[in-house]
């Protein structure tokens, strides 16, 4: 058994590893290690999914920033166009795809100033969007909360606002008792910038506040996700900045109405968040969940961002966390989730840490562990020039979606944009530009899966 020890040491640590002497097969698969790193493979794209589609329109560059599954199996993405030239908002809206990649619904209306759509949910027959604007002659920001209904046709808005501090909009969910919604925000002062904190806003489904809570422990924070548990209850996570300046991950146990049952930090190396939370699959004897996390964390060693997934008990103690790397590329987990049998499933961003060279492009992992954190399987997902995923919902078939952003080359015409290039054989082509598409992704389920080291009882 390897005790904790601090992601500093990656290093003498992966040696330590490799060093030890075999233990038995069973005890390898089924002893949970305290904290492990590993160093992914490089990226191998084309693994299948079950159905994609990518949204674009000549001309104009789409950000998907969020979606939602339907009661039909489609998908309804929210997200923004914005004018390739300046790349300013123009409009933000909804579409819908279904499985075969068509437009079912497409319904966009003009964008707020300075829009960045960042989340949606469904309630019923209702979609409701979260944004960040800019507004006033010194362009604050503002937080924008959009109805719309079945169709996507947009509805009202409510905006969400501080006289004293800039409102970011970090995410939106569905609330614990199902009824309504939460938004999670971050404010900044506007004369100190190192005055940040994190909000949690909850509103019934017509948009009336029911509570509102600031999160202020006395030190700079930063609320990056929120979910809700099975037992009523939320789990959010984030970061938070330690005495000696380090930021560390963070995470807060919270009642249906906000309230504190505990938070604790998480140091690791150099930087450390925390972007995404969730129940996992197993409880304690009387109902309580442990939780779920992942993000990420930067060693000391100077060696790209890793992502960081851990397991904490329901106090928050770790039981296991897991580093995964890999030289070239930073690495950020977006998104966990726990299957029923115990497995955890990561979804994570891969960033080429040189964006100029060309044989390192921006994909998507999706990495899918055992109960004990043991890796079972890392896939890569590419489309177009590069990928980024923003939203990860699940099916009843246990099917991952993830909603995000691509780059696509477009072929252009002489017209727009000058003589054709010629190529060595002498033929004519016309140039091409990359513009930003919309993408949706459909991952297969786990196939069946027996836990080797659950004990069988004795007939």
């Amino acid at each position: 058994m390897i005790t904790r020890r601090p992601f500093a040491l990656a290093l003498a640590l992966t040696s330590l590893l490799l060093a030890s002497p075999a233990a038995p097969a069973r005890a390898q698969m089924c002893d949970t290690l305290a904290e492990v790193i590993s160093t992914l493979k490089a990226p191998t794209y084309g693994f299948p999914t079950v159905w994609d589609a990518d949204y674009g329109q000549r001309g104009r560059m789409v950000q998907f920033a969020g979606g939602v599954l339907m009661p039909e199996g489609t998908i309804m993405a929210y997200g923004l166009k914005l004018d390739e030239q300046t790349s300013q908002p123009l409009e933000t809206g909804l579409v819908e795809l279904n499985r075969r990649g068509r437009t079912l619904v497409e319904q966009f209306v003009p964008a707020k100033a300075g829009e960045q759509p960042v989340g949606l949910i469904r309630l019923g027959d209702r979609l409701i969007g979260v944004s960040t604007i800019r507004a006033g002659k010194n362009k604050d920001r503002h937080v924008r909360v959009s109805w719309y209904d079945r169709q996507g046709v947009y509805k009202r808005e409510q905006i969400f606002s501080d006289p004293a501090y800039d409102y970011t909009a970090q995410a939106i969910v569905t609330a614990a008792e199902g009824k309504g919604f939460v938004v999670v925000i971050h404010a900044v002062s506007r004369k100190d910038s190192t005055d940040q904190y994190g909000i949690l806003s909850r509103h019934g489904a017509d948009g009336a506040q029911i509570w509102k809570r600031a999160y202020r422990p006395g030190v700079n924070n930063m609320l990056a996700g929120l979910a809700a548990t099975d037992d009523k209850s939320y789990v959010a996570t984030g970061k938070i900045i330690m005495d000696d300046g380090r930021m560390a991950g963070w995470i807060l146990k919270l009642a249906h109405d906000g309230t504190i049952l505990w938070q604790r930090t998480y140091p690791r190396g150099k930087y450390s968040v925390l972007n995404a939370g969730g129940a996992s699959a197993k409880v304690t004897a009387d109902g309580s969940p442990y939780l779920l996390v992942t993000g990420a964390a930067e060693p000391v060693d100077g060696k790209p961002h890793a992502v960081w997934v851990m397991e904490v008990n329901p106090l928050g103690e770790p039981l296991w966390q897991r580093y995964y790397r890999l030289r070239d590329y930073e690495f950020v987990g977006q998104d966990v989730s726990s299957r029923p049998d115990g497995r955890v499933v990561v979804v994570a961003n891969a960033r080429a840490a040189d964006s100029y060279d060309p044989a390192l492009q921006d994909h998507i992992r999706v990495l899918s562990l055992s109960p004990r954190g043991v890796m079972i399987d890392d896939q890569s997902y590419l489309n177009g020039l590069k990928a980024e995923s923003h939203a990860v919902t699940r099916n009843a078939s246990g099917e991952t979606v993830v909603t995000s952003t691509i780059l696509k080359q477009q072929k252009t015409s002489e017209e727009e944009y000058g003589p054709a290039v010629p190529v060595p054989e002498g033929t004519q082509v016309p140039p091409e530009k990359s513009l930003q598409e919309g993408w949706v992704m459909v991952v297969p389920g786990l196939d069946s899966y027996e836990d080797p080291c659950m004990r069988k009882p004795r007939r």
